[in-house]
């Protein structure tokens, strides 16, 4: 067991870290921003095949700020870079129905277009490289004894392909994406990782970039929930429930 020193507190019987992906370890901003820019283009494609009139500037600008998508500014506490992909669609959902669609043609409409974006784990993983000198602080981290896992709420196949490309698999006991029916937050989704490494909550500390981050490890009974949006290199607001912000993980002492 290890004692994790942050600044001016000290977690007791430490065994693993549990790290989120996107914001967190890896830098999403370039991702993000094509993405939102093939998901535009794939929506407008649908609506004109369905000859429905819209002023593409306008809905742009309606999609880009629901998005958190504003004068090439991601909000790293937005839709594109929190929500999942079934509540994008949702949000942008709503703003078909003044177009005159229905509800549901309109979440069809949309689900279509993001359905034709696709961007292959490895285009992914090229497109949001890790912070600076993450392996070697993840070596240092390992060599004290702690169990580290990389959990996110993009698919297990993005996890591994990001730790692959990277040359980061070696340094996690696990990598683990989305799990069916447990998104963040979730606190059985915290529990089940917990059971794949044979640790109990409370000798885990959760570090993540997102509120949901925040609430997975205060629900799941972590000893730690720690807000760590490293991956925003412009900074990000600080989570008012988490119980540090931590900068660097040079900052993140061992004893």
């Amino acid at each position: 067991m290890v004692q994790v020193k942050i600044y001016d507190r000290t977690y007791d019987s430490i065994q693993a870290l549990i790290f989120d992906k996107d914001g967190t370890l890896a830098q999403s901003k370039r991702y993000l921003e094509q993405l939102a820019q093939q998901r535009l283009a794939a929506l407008l494609a649908c609506l004109q095949q369905q000859n429905i009139e819209v002023n593409a500037e306008t809905l742009q600008q309606q999609l880009f700020a629901s998005w958190g998508l504003q004068s090439g500014h991601i909000d790293p506490a937005g839709v594109l870079a929190v929500a999942s992909k079934r509540q994008d669609t949702i949000v942008t959902a709503g703003y078909l129905t003044p177009l005159g669609l229905g509800w549901i043609d309109a979440l069809q409409q949309v689900e279509t277009a993001f359905a034709s974006v696709s961007v292959s784990p490895i285009e992914k993983a090229q497109l949001t490289p890790p912070i600076p000198d993450l392996r070697p602080q993840l070596q240092r981290l390992r060599q004290s004894g702690l169990q580290l896992v990389l959990l996110s709420a993009d698919t297990t196949e993005n996890v591994e392909a990001f730790a692959h490309h990277w040359n980061l698999n070696d340094q996690f006991d696990l990598l683990m994406g989305e799990q069916p029916g447990l998104p963040k937050p979730n606190p059985a989704l915290l529990h089940r990782v917990c059971d794949r490494i044979h640790l109990s909550p409370r000798e885990v500390l959760v570090l993540g970039d997102s509120a949901a981050d925040i609430q997975l490890a205060k629900q799941g009974g972590a000893a730690g929930a720690i807000d760590f949006p490293a991956g925003w290199p412009n900074g990000a607001k600080a989570i008012p429930k988490a119980d540090q912000r931590l900068h660097s993980l040079v900052d993140l002492h061992l004893e």
